[in-house]
């Protein structure tokens, strides 16, 4: 999924629910070398913000984006860069509300064994780090 999709789906389902008390966000990457890196980020704060505006009780924890073995829309230098810009400029704007930031550093591009053949979707192992990085902080929230 695209940025651009998120809210919209947050907001369809919330239409027939109340918010929830934690909104678990991992989304942006798609995004990547389709527009630029300080356009993405731009969007995604915004948004984030707003949604914490709109809803200050619900506590937003935002997962970078990580490292991939291939990048569709570009160069995997200069979208690993992006990807590390966006990340930064979203940490520190989720920072600033009390959000939470959930980081992949296990995740690496140069690990075989974390990602399937397309160098995209995650293996097993990788999908356990990524889901256990996630846990850490959903349990750190609910503490």
């Amino acid at each position: 999924m695209r940025w651009s999709g998120v809210f919209h789906r947050f907001y369809e389902e919330l239409s027939t629910q109340r918010p929830p008390d934690i909104l678990l966000v991992h989304a942006g990457g798609n995004n990547l070398g389709l527009m630029s890196d300080q356009e993405l980020a731009l969007d995604i704060k915004r948004d984030i913000l707003q949604l914490h505006q709109h809803f200050p009780s619900m506590t937003i924890a935002y997962s970078c984006i990580n490292e991939r073995k291939v990048w569709r829309n570009g160069p995997p230098g200069k979208i690993n860069r992006d990807r590390k810009t966006v990340n930064t400029l979203v940490r520190n704007a989720v920072g600033n509300f009390g959000g939470v930031v959930i980081e992949h550093p296990l995740l690496r591009f140069f690990n075989n064994s974390l990602f399937l053949p397309d160098g995209v979707h995650f293996t097993e192992e990788g999908n356990r780090i990524f889901l256990s990085n996630i846990q850490a902080a959903l349990k750190k929230i609910l503490q």
